[in-house]
């Protein structure tokens, strides 16, 4: 990682970069970024993993950090931070889709959680929260965590249930129903006309309108697969049975972990952290329990007995996880022992882990 350090110092002298172990962390002014992330891109660091961005309103300051790693096998396990400081006043810093493309997501994420506008995106438009968001962005620190409320609207007459001061409580996030409710995708913005109608007659008619005035297209929600919530959907252009157009519907993921996160101290964010994966919770809990550890400093204060029995559950959530998913899959399938066999076995799984 040395050599990766001297190469981004050569074409800009004035970053700042720290190696540790197999991790580099490159601090750069916001206009050399791009050129720092072409010479990382070249080096082999060829997949990004995260963007996240940090509030600092005491320094008047927002941070933005790009963690790339790579597939490359002699560098599966570095990882590279890349990032800048940028006035809070006016967060603007350029965007890198064009060096990882896998950055569009993550950035419109950092757009609508923050605001912070990414310079040369194509598309930063809303990807979690209601359309009609109009407080500011939500994990900025001057936004409080607020009661739970509503607000009415009136040009539709839909009730849209949302947080509205203090109490953090997880019920103040909207939830996936009033997400689906306000959230238009943009491939289906071209059709809205058509779909407000008031009988399938009328719907037919203006629908092959819009068909002949977009060539053939059409569009068709495909999904939501599941009625639980953060299930992706698939808004489709289609012209007969070819797919033209896919516009992703992510689904309504983010809960407002962080933010609540903020209001808590490390035991009581532990439950918020085992949600994501309900079936694997103690294996989704190793990284945010080993990092406050270290943070602490308190690794080796850790009892024996703790480590092991910390392992074991997370080897038994490990095959509830495996045997789960053999069983659905057996079910849709249409292989019935398939699916009775697994959840035989999670059962005698879920007694020993409860002893």
């Amino acid at each position: 990682m040395n050599d990766l350090s001297e190469k981004v110092q050569k074409i800009a002298p004035e970053a700042q970069c720290t190696v540790r172990g197999n991790r580099i962390k490159i601090i750069t002014p916001v206009d050399s970024v791009v050129k720092v992330a072409e010479v990382v891109k070249e080096y082999g660091f060829n997949h990004i993993e995260s963007v996240c961005g940090t509030d600092y309103p005491s320094s008047n300051e927002m941070e933005v950090l790009y963690f790339v790693g790579s597939v490359e096998e002699n560098l599966k396990s570095k990882v590279v931070i890349l990032g800048s400081r940028i006035p809070r006043d006016n967060p603007v810093f350029p965007s890198l889709i064009n060096i990882w493309p896998g950055a569009y997501f993550h950035e419109r994420e950092e757009y609508e959680m923050l605001g912070i506008r990414f310079e040369g995106h194509p598309k930063l438009a809303k990807l979690l929260l209601p359309d009609d968001w109009d407080d500011k962005p939500p994990l900025r620190k001057d936004f409080h965590i607020k009661k739970w409320g509503a607000i009415e609207r009136e040009d539709s007459g839909l009730r849209i249930e949302r947080a509205v001061l203090h109490n953090p409580q997880p019920e103040c996030i909207p939830t996936q129903s009033d997400f689906m409710k306000v959230k238009t995708p943009p491939l289906l913005e071209r059709f809205q006309q058509a779909l407000d109608v008031p009988d399938y007659d009328t719907l037919g008619r203006q629908l092959f309108q819009w068909v002949r005035r977009d060539e053939r297209t059409i569009a068709i929600s495909f999904g939501i697969q599941h009625p639980g919530s953060g299930h992706m959907r698939l808004v489709l252009g289609v012209d007969g049975d070819i797919i033209t157009e896919v516009e992703p519907d992510i689904g309504y993921v983010h809960r407002g972990k962080e933010k609540m996160c903020e209001y808590k101290n490390y035991f009581q964010n532990i439950p918020l952290l085992e949600r994501p994966t309900v079936h694997d919770s103690s294996g989704m809990l190793f990284p945010y329990v080993l990092a406050v550890e270290d943070l602490l400093d308190i690794s080796d204060k850790v009892p024996e007995r703790a480590k092991y029995l910390r392992i074991i559950m997370a080897e038994f959530n490990r095959l509830l996880n495996h045997t789960y998913w053999l069983a659905i899959m057996g079910i849709f399938t249409g292989h019935s022992t398939m699916f009775m066999w697994p959840m035989a076995d999670r059962e005698l799984i879920i007694h020993a882990a409860h002893r």
